[in-house]
């Protein structure tokens, strides 16, 4: 999260009127959030929110321009998969479980490299229409009804069988 704050607070200094929103479970004793609270920019292009009903969270997500997520290591990236089901571009780093997530679909930042996402962000703003950033084509996502069908037919495939019908089960 540092990384992204310091990054929309150079381009806030550039004078790109944008706005970054930090959405999560945070606790009220988080030191970065305390920081952020004292920012100059916060409640003006900053702003926080903490446990987001999912009502809230399809808000933001709806009408962002951009998600942003840049972080070192990731075990998922659910706010990737959450943001590609609805259309909505994805500025990400550059690691491995994100390139399995959302390669062809997500624009990749190397976070090593201090200016990396700066001039993502420049780059996106700069040809990205503001009409064509609130389009969106959403990706459909496979359910884990369509995952665990795909598994038992491969599951049966290997084992000589014949798949079966998954209505059956």
């Amino acid at each position: 999260m540092n990384y992204i704050y310091h990054t929309f607070e150079t381009l806030w200094r550039r004078g790109q009127k944008i706005k970054l929103i930090f959405g999560g479970p945070f606790s009220p004793k988080d030191r970065f959030i305390e920081e952020l609270k004292c920012s100059i920019f916060y409640q003006k292009s900053l702003f926080v929110f903490s446990n987001l009903s999912d009502a809230e969270l399809d808000f933001l997500y709806s009408n962002a321009s951009a998600l942003v997520f840049a972080s070192k290591a990731e075990g998922f990236g659910l706010p990737i998969v959450e943001a590609m089901t609805r259309g909505l571009p994805i500025i990400c780093s550059d690691i491995p479980i994100f390139r399995e997530l959302a390669d062809g679909y997500a624009q990749f930042v190397d976070i090593a490299d201090d200016n990396g996402l700066v001039e993502a962000i420049e780059t996106f703003l700069d040809k990205t229409p503001l009409d064509q950033r609130l389009s969106r084509s959403p990706r459909p996502w496979r359910s884990w009804d369509d995952y665990a069908d795909e598994l038992l037919t491969i599951c049966e495939e290997l084992v000589g069988g014949e798949p079966s019908n998954p209505d059956k089960h």
